[in-house]
Formats: C-alpha cells, sequence, structure tokens
C-alpha cells in the first residue's frame, strides 16, 4: 500500500496457481479482477451453469478437481471470456448470490478511497520538513485505551545518535565526538 501510495503505480494481481484446488486464484473481468474459489464439484457445476459454459461439464478433462488443475489455463481462459463481458460489481453480486465463493479485488487507489479506510484513519500523512508529506499506513489494530499519538516521519540517518550513544549505551560527549572523528559514525 505504501508503495502505491508513493509512486501511483498499481500492482497486477497475481494468481495463487500453488493451491489444491484447481481455481483458486484472481480472474479478470471487463474492469478489474476478482477472486473465484471453485473448490470443488458442486461449485464447478454451478460456476459453468451460470456462465453458461455447460458444455465444460461434458469434457473429461474438466471432469475432476485433479483434471481441472491439469487444464487450469484454459479453464481460467474460457471463464476470462465469460467474465469480460461485464463489470466486477456484476459478477460479485451475482455469483455471490448464487453461492459462488468470490470477491472483487480492489486496486490501491480503490483501497485508499474506500469510506471504511478513511473513517478509521489507517491512511494518514506525516510532514517532513525536507520531503514535505508522506503518507502512511497505520497498523490494523487500535488500542481502546491507547492515545492517539503525533505522527514523525522516520529519522535521518545519525538523528538520534547523541541519545542513542549517550543514554543507552553510556557514551559521553567527548567519546562520541572521538567516534565521529575517526568516521565510525556520522
Amino acid at each position: 500500500v505504501v508503495s502505491y501510495l508513493s509512486t501511483g503505480e498499481l500492482p497486477r494481481p497475481d494468481a495463487n496457481r500453488t493451491t489444491p484446488i484447481a481455481v483458486y486464484q484472481p480472474v479478470r473481468t471487463k474492469d478489474g479482477y476478482m477472486n473465484m474459489a471453485i473448490g470443488n464439484n458442486r461449485i464447478w457445476e454451478r460456476v459453468c451453469k451460470l456462465l453458461g459454459l455447460e458444455e465444460l461439464l461434458d469434457m473429461d478433462a474438466y471432469k475432476t478437481n485433479e483434471s481441472r488443475k491439469i487444464h487450469r489455463s484454459e479453464i481460467v481462459d474460457r471463464l476470462e471470456e465469460v467474465l469480460g463481458t461485464k463489470e466486477t460489481q456484476y459478477w460479485f453480486e451475482y455469483l455471490s448470490e448464487q453461492g459462488v465463493p468470490c470477491g472483487p479485488i480492489n486496486y490501491l487507489n480503490q483501497v485508499a478511497e474506500d469510506p471504511h479506510i478513511q473513517s478509521k484513519n489507517t491512511i494518514f500523512n506525516v510532514h517532513d520538513d525536507e520531503l514535505g508529506s508522506i503518507p502512511q499506513v497505520a497498523p490494523p489494530w487500535k488500542l481502546v485505551q491507547s492515545q492517539e499519538k503525533e505522527h514523525k516521519p522516520p529519522p535521518r540517518i545519525g538523528e538520534h545518535d547523541e541519545e542513542v550513544y549517550g543514554e543507552l549505551l553510556g557514551l559521553g560527549p567527548k567519546d562520541i565526538q572521538e567516534l565521529r572523528r575517526d568516521k565510525i559514525i556520522r
């Protein structure tokens, strides 16, 4: 998320081809991607009927999950031919109402603009004197009794040397000066 917020570049969803389920991966729709989990023969049959791909049900190559795994790319191509005719939201509503495990994959710009994410202050900015406003992602948890702390940018290299070497390591100003002189620290 931070990479997208900093660069504006959207990564492409990648398929999870290592699962024991033939189709358990992102599939392309007209306007994006959605995840599908065709985890058993009953769901496979349902998907084929809902998408008008009944002819696949009679093909030996697609009869079992094991055989569908072998022909996964062919199946995904056929699914995407149909799914590419309408938007993700349409397919999500249509298929999930019929008991097909699926869900839209939000691009990072959609995540960043999501009202729920915004209402929880999940993404916030910190100000840096040199870099300006830097987007950050908050931890996914909120502690009930903790106070909201001021968000600060990450420290510069050497910014807290005096504190670290002095307070934590017990070095005095003279010791720190010698380390700097000998170019051991900055």
